[in-house]
């Protein structure tokens, strides 16, 4: 009798802290989202300029480059370490606390790289202007070893002088 009272409270209490931390609905990133299991993509081969690496603790590093119109933050795990959740931030601002992070994609199945958009001109970035970028990520090797890291870098945004080739595309000079 007594434990049944219990559980109908525990039960209550879930369902009022639950709905609590949810995320705000219609509240929409100032940015180009990719779905849960849709990767940007981008190739750092093509970036403007230089590109800017970090580590996200001793499991996970960020890689960061643009190209004209893109911002790419790409969130990697260190093998054996894969990505299972992960969250990227970039613009002017100082970013608060990995939870706020406007880009985050749940991974299942567990992927070993996985690379966030930003169009520059939603995050009012011009060739020569300061963005801070950071990430965060929970991560997970085949022994079933959790880690989590994170980590941010400064990142000044690079003039694209000579628009690259396309991949796969070879000039011929003749």
């Amino acid at each position: 009798m007594g434990i049944s009272r219990y559980w109908h409270w525990s039960a209550g209490i879930l369902v009022a802290v639950l709905g609590a931390c949810s995320s705000p609905q219609g509240v929409q990133p100032n940015m180009v989202a990719p779905g849960p299991r849709d990767d940007a993509g981008g190739d750092p081969t093509q970036a403007c300029g230089e590109t800017a690496k970090t580590t996200m603790g001793p499991q996970g590093e960020i890689l960061v480059w643009n190209t004209a119109n893109t911002l790419f933050v790409r969130l990697s795990g260190v093998s054996p370490y894969q990505l299972t959740e992960s969250h990227a931030y970039a613009g002017t601002a100082t970013p608060g606390g990995w939870w706020s992070y406007p880009a985050k994609a749940v991974h299942d199945p567990y992927v070993d790289t996985f690379t966030y958009a930003f169009p520059l001109a939603d995050l009012g970035a011009n060739p020569g202007d300061n963005l801070h970028v950071a990430g965060h990520a929970f991560l997970l090797s085949p022994s079933y070893r959790f880690a989590e890291g994170q980590g941010q870098v400064e990142y000044t945004v690079q003039a694209c002088e000579n628009t690259p080739p396309p991949p796969g595309r070879v000039k011929s000079y003749v």
